[in-house]
């Protein structure tokens, strides 16, 4: 009778300690992903901030140079000394008229309405109001070019539209920085084109990534891409365009209505020290009980 509460009472324990070991690892296992979710969260918001503040300069920029008297009067050393480097700029009449531009490329009179400039020239003409292109293929330039249009008043009126090429590789590069995160990290900026989410800017495994990588809306692969590039900010556990699996926090730049996904190998994760501690002392205790 004592032997047999003794082999109850050893199994009881055995079963303690065994579930208070899946429990730790348990535990672990949580602690670390939230703690990787905060992280990816937290640079995730800091790199759209710190586009989000640089393409604000860029507006800038455009507005003050439509209103310029200058601009309106073609002065070609004054729209020739405001450009920064790798910009490029057009002026437009008021009927999408090509009337200058900084690019040989491009010949004055020439119809932007077939590029696509043409439905954002319209857009800008209905509102007067700013407008932003998609960054896409530009055929005169022969490269994906990104277009922030600016309309031009005179008294009220659109007199004309300006056209500024953004440099998309030096606005990007804002985000695109590894500092703060771990070095199996990786960003990825991507865009929507109809039923697929391709890359526009290089990777940390892969730098010739942009509009080369794909993955099709709704696939299993990149599921990190396809969320930011809906729109949607979340933190989620997915496979990344490698069908790597990966902890991920997503983003959306409005802005520019590119999405912004940070993502960790799961199997780079290491678990905190305590559940190291933990698990060891539970399995000394079993081998002795």
């Amino acid at each position: 009778m004592v032997q047999r509460g003794i082999k109850i009472g050893l199994a009881i324990a055995l079963a303690v300690l065994g579930s208070s070991y899946v429990l730790v690892q348990w535990l672990g296992h949580r602690s670390l992903q939230n703690q990787t979710y905060a992280m990816l969260q937290t640079q995730a918001a800091l790199r759209k901030q710190q586009i989000s503040k640089a393409l604000q300069g860029m507006r800038e920029h455009a507005k003050n140079l439509a209103i310029a008297p200058e601009t309106l009067a073609l002065d070609e050393v004054y729209l020739q000394g405001n450009m920064l480097p790798a910009q490029e700029l057009l002026v437009l009449d008021a009927a999408g008229k090509l009337r200058y531009s900084t690019s040989d490329k491009l010949q004055a009179g020439s119809d932007i309405h077939a590029t696509t400039l043409g439905k954002s020239f319209t857009r800008v003409r209905m509102a007067l109001a700013p407008d932003l292109t998609p960054y896409s293929y530009f055929a005169p330039f022969g490269k994906p070019t990104l277009f922030l249009l600016q309309p031009i008043l005179q008294e009220g009126k659109l007199a004309g539209v300006l056209a500024l090429a953004i440099p998309a590789p030096a606005l990007l590069k804002h985000g695109l920085h590894y500092a703060g995160l771990p070095r199996a990290s990786e960003i990825i900026i991507s865009q929507r084109q109809e039923n697929e989410v391709v890359a526009v800017a290089p990777t940390r495994s892969n730098q010739g990534a942009a509009f080369t990588q794909r993955v099709l809306l709704g696939g299993t692969q990149g599921g990190a891409m396809q969320t930011s590039a809906q729109g949607t900010m979340a933190t989620i556990h997915t496979q990344d365009y490698r069908g790597t699996d990966v902890l991920a926090a997503t983003t959306f730049l409005p802005g520019i209505n590119m999405g912004l996904a940070l993502t960790m190998p799961t199997k780079a994760l290491t678990p905190p020290a305590w559940v190291d501690f933990l698990s060891w002392a539970l399995v000394v205790l079993l081998v002795l009980a």
